[in-house]
């Protein structure tokens, strides 16, 4: 369970800076060719920021899928490969993996001793049900032939 949330972890961090950049290297040999993907993930009618988002391909690849929604919920689904990332995914079937980490309080325009009590017994837990956070148990799977759009309500899950 360590070992995904680490690997997670440096897949966002490789991921980062190479997107929007995408053309200012060449892609590696093998890299697969790619559709547009969009996930859209919701908490009933409320859009859910930040929410990370894997696709987990049926078959092991040398690559990975995925990315982070923002303030709308949306999501366009990204590739990467030894450093080298573009917009969209191979087509294939992939479970989908969800997993957002719910925030602290605060601590802008409170005295250290204020944040102390805010935060009193705060401890980190997943936002996200925990069927969802696990390629093994998670129930979503994503069907990409040409593009596609997905939604996923977390109010179904909870």
């Amino acid at each position: 369970k360590y070992v995904y949330y680490f690997m997670n972890s440096l897949f966002w961090c490789f991921l980062e800076p190479p997107v929007g950049c995408e053309g200012g290297s060449a892609a590696p040999e093998g890299f697969p060719d790619l559709v547009p993907y969009r996930i859209n993930v919701m908490d009933g009618a409320t859009p859910v920021e930040g929410v990370n988002v894997q696709l987990v391909p049926q078959e092991k690849m040398e690559w990975t899928a995925g990315g982070a929604t923002d303030a709308a919920g949306k999501l366009a689904i990204s590739t990467i490969q030894f450093g080298h990332a573009e917009s969209g995914v191979p087509v294939g079937t992939y479970k989908v993996v969800l997993s957002k980490m719910e925030e602290a309080p605060s601590a802008k325009g409170l005295s250290m001793e204020e944040y102390r009590e805010k935060s009193k017994g705060f401890k980190s837990k997943q936002f996200c049900p925990k069927s969802l956070t696990d390629a093994s148990t998670t129930p979503l799977t994503a069907e990409v032939s040409k593009g596609g759009e997905l939604t996923i309500d977390l109010t179904r899950y909870k």
